[in-house]
């Protein structure tokens, strides 16, 4: 008799540690959803900022070409440029390898 109370214990202990797992299992597939998503609309904003920054550099570089400036100060706003576009992605590979680092 004692044996199947210790049996109907165990049984009702580990339906609870099963159902305990399902739910932080549910919880950190929800939590790695917000998490692709977040990285989702960062990628998006950054790409949006990307193409906007190049439209800025090319009408720049339009109104430059277009007077008399020296090449060396083109090739310093082209850098400049370039080395802005650059920081973006940066951020979102940095973001990405964070993402991938967090969920293993």
């Amino acid at each position: 008799m004692e044996y199947m109370k210790s049996l109907g214990s165990s049984v009702i202990e580990i339906i609870k540690a099963k159902n305990k797992r399902e739910m932080l299992e549910q919880k950190m597939d929800d939590l790695l959803s917000h998490q692709r998503q977040f990285v989702e609309n960062n990628r998006r904003s950054l790409e949006q900022k990307i193409k906007e920054k190049e439209k800025e550099v090319f009408c720049q570089l339009h109104d430059l070409l277009g007077g008399d400036l020296p090449c060396d100060q083109i090739n310093r706003d082209l850098q400049q440029a370039n080395d802005a576009l650059r920081a973006e992605l940066d951020k979102v590979g940095f973001l990405i390898s964070e993402l991938f680092k967090w969920m293993w």
